[in-house]
């Protein structure tokens, strides 16, 4: 019965209801997943009958939503900012885990970093508050700046009308390379700042007075998104034929590439979003003084109800039924022993042959009492081969056992419920990961007391874990560690120098000539040659020595416990010359270079930021001097 009641689907009580949603933009790849699971009957499945709303330029979807003329939008970080001034906005999925937006600048207008635009025309959409944090944390803002409007147009970028403008690096990236401009791309990323990008959200009015609502429509648009991403060339087609897009096929299939790589949907579920990264991106608006410190996110963030999931897709779901089974079916294996009921015998052994656990019924000495089908499917070995055999001769591998021993003994002697994880043998010799709850039963009557052991396999979800701490800490790409890992390794270098007095050196390295790759072979022959690089940095220095991708075709070397700045000189010639080297990808050979800036600790600075933006600063003036060369921060003027 239990069972039953958890297997129940709820069937929505709204059937066609209307619902709009506010779009940032036209109709492009950029909202794929709302199209998909329009096409596909998603939202039909739940009984909503959803509109979608193309923008226009310079409207903001908060104030659609807030307006009442939209039930629901996609908006940027500056929710946040929303927020704080009283708009009662709530984000209930991230799409892009990675914001796109970007500043895509002219090299012809003399411009090499951030600080050259100052003076320079300038457009900045609406919403686009991270790109203002960038540039004041990189010292350019205010009246420093010539803003004009934004036209929404990459044709006053490439006829010169404007320097620089904000772009969204998977959209107008396309036209610009297309048109073969010199630019470069200024993403907030390369500076530490990595906001969400395309954030489904609501009111608190709707979610208050429609909470089934809200659940049924976010969960069809994150199924919508998880199609759409896994069948890019459908969708397309189907962009092109319903949705009157701007663009040409080559531009939506540009789109969705891009955008792969920041929604990364291989790595993590469409829709996840994480209390921390707000809480840093809080943070970093308020380091620049657009929101005040500590500001609480209560009300802010969607919290869907969880329900109990029986396909164990969600171990905190199992977890709370395995504890509500122990108990059940340990009460119920008590009265068995007790009474031998005939009708209760067989109601007990029909839920505990269903039990969606691993149920292990042992002895004092080890010897298994009971073995249900979900142990024989997880370890292979029958309920009869099992019975009267020491299930640590056969079920737990030789690594494992002294420290199963001490639990064991733990549950006996105590009597309490004992939680532990330990990986277990299959028949085949194969290891599984199991988290085990464990009971002693004691027999009242003077039999032999039984421990039963309820197992949960959670191999795929702890290396599901590791992936997604991984992706969160090193290029998928390259495989060196990313921006945020390599800032962290800077920063523990710079406290032990500190510390010990020691000496470091940072290389700030900048490849040339590589748009040229993508330009003419396409970004799949750029990522192999970005690829490659990584490996042949990985092999320049000591063990000691970390090498990262900072973004886009820029790399790091940190060079801990360096005193002698010849030292660093000679990483940097090592690594010119190994990038010298060609590249033979695509069956195509290219030949690029790399430009590298070098700063020393405390000599440039004495904080990581400091270093970083010295050792940046120096690799421009290698690229302004030709390229294919190192300088030093220290001869900068």
């Amino acid at each position: 019965m239990l069972c039953s009641l958890l297997a129940c689907a709820v069937v929505p009580a709204w059937a066609g209801e209307p619902v709009r949603l506010q779009l940032k933009w036209q109709h492009q790849f950029q909202f794929a997943g709302y199209y998909a699971a329009l096409e596909k009957g998603f939202y039909r499945d739940v009984g909503l009958d959803v509109t979608l709303i193309e923008a226009r330029p310079g409207e903001e979807p908060v104030e659609a939503v807030l307006s009442g003329e939209a039930d629901y939008g996609v908006g940027t970080a500056d929710l946040l900012l929303w927020r704080h001034r009283g708009a009662p906005v709530v984000v209930l999925a991230v799409i892009f885990q990675h914001s796109p937006l970007a500043i895509a600048a002219r090299r012809d207008a003399g411009i090499a970093n951030l600080q050259d635009l100052v003076g320079k025309r300038l457009m900045l959409e609406p919403a686009a508050a991270e790109l203002l944090a960038l540039l004041q944390r990189e010292g350019v803002g205010g009246a420093q700046l010539s803003l004009v409007p934004h036209s929404f147009d990459v044709a006053d970028l490439l006829a010169g009308r404007v320097a620089a403008m904000s772009v969204y690096t998977t959209d107008e990236t396309y036209p610009l390379s297309r048109a073969g401009l010199d630019y470069l791309l200024f993403e907030p990323r390369a500076a530490g700042i990595d906001f969400y990008g395309d954030n489904l959200f609501t009111t608190e009015a709707e979610l208050a007075a429609h909470p089934e609502r809200v659940a049924a429509f976010r969960a069809a648009t994150l199924r919508g998104w998880a199609y759409a991403m896994a069948h890019v060339e459908e969708v397309v087609d189907l962009i092109l034929t319903r949705w009157d897009s701007p663009h040409e096929r080559a531009h939506l299939l540009h789109e969705a590439a891009e955008m792969r790589r920041l929604i990364q949907p291989e790595a993590i579920a469409p829709g996840a979003m994480r209390v921390d990264r707000w809480h840093r991106i809080a943070q970093t608006y308020a380091s620049v003084g657009m929101l005040p410190e500590g500001l609480s996110l209560e009300g802010f963030l969607y919290e869907p109800r969880r329900r109990p999931d029986l396909a164990w897709l969600s171990w905190l779901a199992a977890a709370g039924l395995a504890l509500a089974l122990l108990a059940g079916i340990a009460g119920l294996y008590i009265r068995h022993l007790r009474r031998r009921a005939e009708t209760l015998a067989d109601w007990y052994r029909a839920v505990y042959e269903a039990a969606p656990l691993a149920f292990v019924v042992f002895d004092r000495d080890c010897q298994v009492v009971d073995w249900n089908r979900r142990a024989e499917f997880l370890f292979g070995w029958r309920r009869d081969e099992v019975l009267g055999r020491d299930f640590r001769e056969f079920l737990i591998p030789d690594f494992e056992r002294g420290r199963l021993e001490g639990v064991i003994r733990e549950v006996l002697d105590s009597g309490q419920h004992v939680q532990n994880r330990n990986w277990n043998l299959t028949r085949s010799g194969s290891r599984v990961l199991c988290e085990w709850m464990n009971a002693l039963v004691r027999d009242a009557n003077g039999g032999t007391d039984r421990v039963i052991a309820l197992g949960l396999d959670i191999t795929e979800r702890v290396e599901l874990e590791q992936r997604l701490e991984r992706s969160a800490h090193f290029d998928a790409l390259t495989n060196l560690p990313n921006r945020t890992l390599f800032l962290d390794r800077l920063g523990q270098a710079v406290h032990l120098a500190t510390r010990h007095g020691h000496g470091l050196a940072l290389l700030f390295i900048d490849l040339d000539g590589f748009k040229a790759v993508n330009d003419t072979s396409g970004h799949l022959c750029g990522d192999q040659v970005l690829h490659e690089v990584g490996v042949r940095l990985a092999g320049v220095g000591r063990a000691s020595d970390t090498v990262g991708r900072l973004g886009g075709d820029e790399f790091g070397l940190l060079l801990p416990e360096i005193d002698d700045p010849d030292g660093a000189y000679r990483v940097a010639r090592n690594c010119i010359a190994l990038l010298a080297k060609p590249f033979e990808v695509c069956g195509r050979r290219f030949q690029i270079g790399a430009s590298i800036g070098i700063a020393h600790f405390p000599a440039d600075g004495d904080t990581p930021e400091q270093l970083l933006a010295a050792a940046d600063r120096a690799m421009y003036q290698a690229k302004r001097a030709g390229g294919n060369d190192h300088a030093p921060a220290s001869e900068l003027p």
